[in-house]
């Protein structure tokens, strides 16, 4: 269901209209928080991005290349088909989360908070795009790929035009996956530099 239809394209966007309005839209009786709502807010702020960051330092430097480096191709590339929607729809839901969270603990009017909160909106867009547009076709041409070369000799397929094709795209689309994971890797880190800042250790 998850991948065959786009019924969950339609609930992530709806999800994502209401958060978004209820961070720039917020309602009166937010103003009157306590102290243990600030407290829950901020633990699931700091358990969201920190399972987000690690995610994607293992996914990135432990994960993909220790995969890479041992694993035969064609096996390589039926773990990664199952790996990259799933890594891309749990960071993009952190992402979210810790957007929200820190949208209700602070300020959006000093320059700090606002630089804070496009990069998060940045990094969630990002990873949304990934997970909805990139990631399917990057699987499609990936499997497209493993057919042709199952069925016809090595020799014989790098003179298919068509195979040279599907491997041109699949290039692409994996080159821009990982230019949106670098990116996204960036805003996380540049919001750590600011966490960092904040906490008193």
């Amino acid at each position: 269901v998850l991948q065959k239809t786009t019924q969950p394209g339609h609930v992530i966007a709806v999800a994502t209209v209401l958060v978004l309005s209820a961070i720039f839209y917020p309602s009166k009786a937010d103003a009157s928080h306590g102290t243990r709502l600030r407290q829950l807010l901020s633990l699931l702020h700091l358990t969201a991005f920190s399972i987000q960051f690690g995610s994607q330092i293992w996914m990135t430097f432990v994960s993909g290349l220790s995969l890479y480096f041992t694993m035969p191709r064609h096996i390589f590339g039926q773990i990664q088909k199952v790996l990259f929607p799933l890594y891309f729809t749990l960071t993009g839901i952190l992402s979210l989360i810790s957007l929200y969270t820190y949208s209700k603990l602070h300020s959006l009017n000093d320059g700090e908070g606002k630089s804070q909160v496009v990069a998060m909106c940045a990094c969630f867009a990002v990873q949304l795009l990934t997970r909805l547009y990139l990631c399917p076709r990057l699987v499609r041409f990936m499997e497209c790929k493993h057919k042709m070369e199952q069925l016809a000799s090595p020799t014989a397929i790098a003179k298919c035009p068509r195979y040279m094709q599907y491997c041109v795209y699949f290039r692409w689309a994996h080159t821009a996956t990982a230019m949106c994971n670098i990116f996204s890797m960036a805003c996380t880190t540049f919001h750590l530099h600011h966490l960092a800042q904040q906490l008193c250790i």
